[in-house]
């Protein structure tokens, strides 16, 4: 869904990147999956703080490579595939996190880390097929990083209303999941009529 306020969001993604610009791209990306793991170990070695520090940092490295990437003119596949990677892995963590947080249950942690990886998958195989998939779900990465820094803000005053917010992000993962799976069987429904 930010995806399609991509270009309103360009002066302030310009201006995070400006001092970044010096770095390679895929330098960017890294650092914010090691910054990621390293703050997920200083949660469980009780640094919460720490922790959502290390979440804001790898999610600010995750929005900006790929700007950082266009203006170096480094486009790469290599740059693209780190970057999917990456994303995961850090997914990956982030459902642990919560986990760890008690946020949500075992079983729900499970299938929300199988959420994140659907809404990943359903994008890259319908692109694989053709479907146009940016901006198709109410949850994509952007908002699903958003709703899990709300989570840990609102987890430092009342764990009850964050693990609520947890429950939310568990919802709209699955709905997101449903809503590119409808929107690629529409589109190659009616590209198989054409």
């Amino acid at each position: 869904m930010l995806t399609k306020f991509k270009e309103k969001f360009s002066p302030l993604l310009a201006a995070l990147a400006r001092p970044f610009l010096g770095l390679d791209p895929n330098a960017v990306t890294l650092a914010g999956l090691v910054i990621c793991a390293a703050g997920y170990i200083a949660l469980l070695a009780g640094y919460f703080a720490l922790f959502v520090v290390a979440v804001i940092a790898s999610s600010l490295a995750d929005a900006i490579d790929g700007y950082v990437a266009r203006a170096r003119g480094r486009v790469t596949k290599l740059g693209a595939f780190l970057d999917s990677v990456s994303d995961r892995v850090e997914d990956v963590l982030l459902g642990a996190a919560l986990l760890e947080l008690h946020l949500v249950e075992p079983r729900e942690a499970v299938l929300l880390v199988a959420g994140f990886l659907l809404v990943s998958y359903t994008r890259s195989r319908g692109e694989s097929l053709g479907v146009e998939m940016a901006g198709v779900g109410l949850a994509e990465r952007g908002e699903r990083l958003a709703l899990i820094l709300l989570t840990l803000l609102i987890y430092t005053c009342c764990a009850q209303a964050a693990r609520v917010v947890a429950l939310v992000l568990l919802a709209l993962t699955y709905i997101t999941v449903l809503q590119r799976v409808v929107h690629a069987a529409r589109t190659l429904s009616a590209s198989q009529r054409a």
